[in-house]
């Protein structure tokens, strides 16, 4: 039986999570070896397209009301269920780390993190360069389709500058 990398990955990044819960009390290390383990692993099932859903996961969580996991809820008219949201994917992605994150340091994942982090390991493994995430953030607790204002994808150009002035960008 072949074990590939990333299980081995992951299996490593779960086992360091427990050894720093239970002797430094630290999460973080943890939180984003699993990430990155759990990215990876999809990233080489799709090995056709090196792109994965869950890099625009981040934008549509973010954009609304800033990066606060409040598209993962769920809800008739929640976030998720927003039209602009709908063919977004990639919750699987960040339903596996949160799982394997939350069997390391129980109680204190953020979404919101793994959503970060998940995108920024995509860049990463697209050949985008690294770059930091700062860590812990809050997640929200309420998500309203009716607070999505994404612009677009058929928007001319000048109408994608409008929107995203509008929001401080």
């Amino acid at each position: 039986m072949k074990i590939s990398t990333a299980i081995v990955a992951t299996a490593f990044y779960l086992a360091l999570g427990v050894i720093l819960v239970n002797f430094t009390g630290q999460c973080d290390v943890a939180l984003e070896g699993i990430v990155f383990s759990v990215v990876e692993q999809r990233m080489n099932e799709k090995k056709r397209n090196r792109s994965c859903s869950h890099s625009f996961l981040h934008f549509h969580d973010c954009f609304v009301k800033g990066c606060d996991a409040s598209i993962l809820l769920d809800g008739d008219s929640s976030e998720k269920n927003a039209t602009a949201n709908r063919s977004v994917g990639g919750y699987d992605v960040i339903d596996e780390a949160n799982e394997l994150f939350e069997e390391a340091c129980e109680g204190v994942v953020s979404c919101a993190d793994i959503i970060a982090l998940a995108a920024k390991d995509v860049v990463q493994l697209s050949g985008g360069g690294r770059y930091e995430v700062q860590t812990r953030r809050r997640d929200e607790i309420e998500s309203l389709a009716s607070n999505v204002n994404l612009p677009s994808p058929s928007f001319l150009v000048r109408q994608s500058v409008d929107t995203f002035k509008k929001k401080g960008i």
